[in-house]
């Protein structure tokens, strides 16, 4: 924790000196809402006691249901297409009443039926290790943030950037990072794969982005939200593409050769049969 609200914090402070413990305690204490590197995380007061103040993070659950609400004005119902709105940091609701609750993870899923995937949870481990851990694609990591960081040159407003086939959510991660550090803006990253173990892992993962599971063809977004679309070594449908982009908004698209996967594939079976 690197920055927060100071005059919530004095607050708390000036009370404990004063002595006033007792009277903080019958509040009804407040979450700290917290700043670092551009990501906003909330602080629920665990404990208070003379001198000083124990902070507990909230639940992953609570932290996507106060994320997602701060950019609820993106999200459209799936099913009906009607705006929608975050309800007591338990569900996001549209205005026909379609539900769709926060997952304990830190996650939403707006599909009506679940739909099973070849790939696994073991699958989203090894990748996240190849990914992130091992270097093996640090070279492309590193080429997007510069490209990405490149065409955002000299935007002043919010970049919002929307993950198609994100899976564990790596390449969303360290791309939204380059651009918080290297360029100091305000970057919402948004994740959305048809895996619910893809995304499960991106939530346990990278706690500070959004993350949804639903239909690359219908995902849960109104019109000309995003300001780029990222599509790597995953299917597109740029008809979708083409409605989510703002007007001036950009697709990035990483083409795999038929056999990339295979170092992965291998790995995987290998650390299958080693855990």
């Amino acid at each position: 924790m690197e920055v927060c609200d100071l005059c919530l914090v004095e607050h708390f402070w000036l009370e404990i000196i004063r002595g006033n413990v007792s009277s903080l305690l019958s509040q009804a204490l407040p979450a700290f809402p917290c700043l670092y590197l551009g990501y906003q995380d909330y602080y629920v007061i665990q404990k208070i006691y003379p001198g000083g103040i124990r902070l507990k993070k909230e639940s992953r659950k609570i932290q996507s249901a106060r994320h997602i609400e701060q950019h609820e004005n993106i999200f459209a119902c799936p099913i009906c297409q009607k705006d929608m709105r975050v309800t007591g940091l338990k569900s996001i609701r549209c205005e026909k009443g379609h539900t769709f609750d926060f997952a304990k993870q830190g996650y939403v899923n707006f599909l009506n039926q679940p739909i099973h995937t070849k790939y696994g949870k073991d699958f989203f481990e090894v990748r996240k290790i190849l990914l992130s851990e091992s270097g093996f694609y640090t070279p492309l990591q590193h080429a997007l943030s510069e490209i990405v960081a490149d065409i955002t040159l000299g935007k002043e407003e919010e970049i919002s950037i929307l993950d198609t086939g994100c899976g564990e959510g790596t390449y969303l991660h360290h791309i939204t990072n380059h651009l918080r550090r290297s360029c100091a803006k305000k970057v919402v990253g948004v994740g959305v794969d048809i895996s619910k173990e893809g995304i499960i892992a991106a939530a346990r993962n990278y706690d500070q982005h959004i993350w949804t599971v639903a239909d690359l063809a219908n995902m849960p977004f109104h019109d000309k939200q995003f300001t780029m679309i990222l599509s790597i070594f995953s299917p597109s449908n740029y008809e979708e593409f083409l409605r989510l982009l703002k007007q001036d908004g950009v697709v990035i698209k990483v083409v795999p050769e038929k056999n990339y996967l295979k170092e992965l594939r291998t790995y995987s079976t290998f650390a299958h049969r080693n855990i």
